[in-house]
């Protein structure tokens, strides 16, 4: 009977050593099994990364390129811009009219070089500025800054009201108001005071046109 009891044992012992190898090889090659598999994923993902990373280049390239070729083309755009002819601004006649009625009053009163008078006597650009700060257009004091107010008139295009700016070698040295008929009041000098002459009494240099 022991002896029975000890070849039960045996058996026993034999089929937990099988169950146990088997159970090692089971796990052995489940292992493998998941390593192989965490390889696959390691792969894949690395794949996709790889693949992400090439698209992600390409889209910035083409983002790229395009933006260089647009600026390619504002590149080549070329405008034309066409020099715009300076018109003279219309002439206000009814003040202009006002302007040259109310000069008139003061011929023949005295030239005074720096003088600020209508009546007790100015020279020539403060003569213009006073003429026009009656109408509220005020002027700068000397001759050679008021070629610079208003808007440039070619002398063909001279109407009543504009400043006649006169010099030698370009530079202006006398202004006028034009009244029409081809003459100009002014304060021209110590000799003959505020006088009418004739328009063309020394070169003209430039008419500017401030009303």
């Amino acid at each position: 009977m022991r002896k029975n009891f000890i070849d039960y044992l045996v058996i026993f012992s034999i089929a937990i050593m099988s169950i146990t190898v088997i159970w090692l090889i089971y796990d052995v090659d489940d292992n493998k099994k998941t390593q192989v598999i965490e390889k696959k994923l390691i792969l894949n993902t690395g794949k996709e990364l790889e693949e992400d990373k090439k698209e992600e280049i390409e889209t910035i390239n083409d983002d790229s390129e395009k933006e260089q070729q647009s600026h390619d083309k504002e590149d080549i755009v070329v405008t034309s811009i066409e020099p715009v002819p300076i018109v003279p601004s219309d002439p206000n006649l009814e003040v202009a009219s006002e302007v040259v009625n109310y000069a008139l009053n003061f011929v023949g009163n005295p030239y005074v070089y720096g003088g600020n008078s209508l009546t007790e006597g100015t020279d020539c650009s403060g003569f213009t500025s006073l003429v026009y700060a009656n109408f509220g257009i005020f002027l700068p004091r000397s001759s050679y800054d008021q070629a610079n107010v208003g808007v440039y008139v070619p002398l063909e295009n001279i109407v009543l009201g504009d400043l006649v700016l006169y010099g030698y070698d370009g530079i202006v040295s006398h202004v006028a108001i034009y009244i029409g008929n081809n003459e100009v009041i002014h304060a021209l000098n110590s000799n003959v005071g505020i006088v009418v002459t004739d328009y063309q009494i020394m070169p003209i240099i430039s008419v500017r046109r401030v009303l």
